[in-house]
């Protein structure tokens, strides 16, 4: 339900990071970040002016600097050959307040995101890119709970015909996955799309 008295939210963010060379062709990077937030969004549970009666959400600002975020993300990169190449990256978010506020609490936020992105050269001229993503749950509220996680995997072909352009054919969600982040808001199912880039 609407809220008259909500507030923009602000931040301070610090981040730091590096990429490391482990060993010939195998590269690691890691990234660290810490968030206070002044005002934070979140939702909360009201009952008072609820058109289905009770039990809807609202957005309503966390006062003062009482929300914070940290995280950090690792990725390792590796190049078996000039045919195969493979990269994986994986994700930690953590948001919370300080103090339970009115039944206030972060959601619409997965915990944990990792990556796998697979990529074959048959030849100098072709790519061949298979990936896979995947999202832990998600806390949607007190009555709704958890959001189930997802998994999806794509796959795309790029072809260089000419010196400085690129043809691609990709699939999205391959597995024709039905889906979502928030309940009864389904998202796209399989997608195919083309794309060409030109290099000056």
């Amino acid at each position: 339900m609407p809220n008259l008295d909500l507030q923009t939210e602000s931040s301070l963010n610090i981040e730091i990071g590096g990429n490391y060379k482990i060993i010939e062709d195998l590269n690691l990077d890691l990234a660290f970040y810490y968030n206070r937030y002044l005002n934070a969004l979140a939702d909360r549970s009201v009952s008072s002016g609820c058109i289905n009666g009770s039990d809807c959400k609202q957005f309503c600002n966390v006062k003062g600097f009482n929300a914070h975020a940290f995280g950090g993300e690792v990725g390792l990169k590796y190049a078996f050959s000039d045919k195969f190449m493979l990269h994986t990256n994986y994700s930690y978010i953590y948001k919370r307040k300080k103090a339970d506020e009115n039944g206030t609490r972060f959601t619409n936020l997965p915990s944990h995101l990792w990556n796998i992105q697979m990529m074959i050269k048959p030849i100098k001229e072709i790519d061949i890119i298979a990936g896979t993503r995947l999202s832990s749950k998600i806390y949607q509220g007190i009555n709704e709970g958890y959001s189930p996680s997802v998994f999806l995997a794509d796959l795309k072909l790029v072809t260089r015909p000419i010196q400085n352009m690129e043809l691609g054919i990709g699939v999205d969600n391959l597995l024709d996955r039905n889906y979502y982040y928030y309940p009864g808001y389904n998202q796209e199912g399989r997608r195919i799309y083309t794309e060409l880039r030109l290099k000056y």
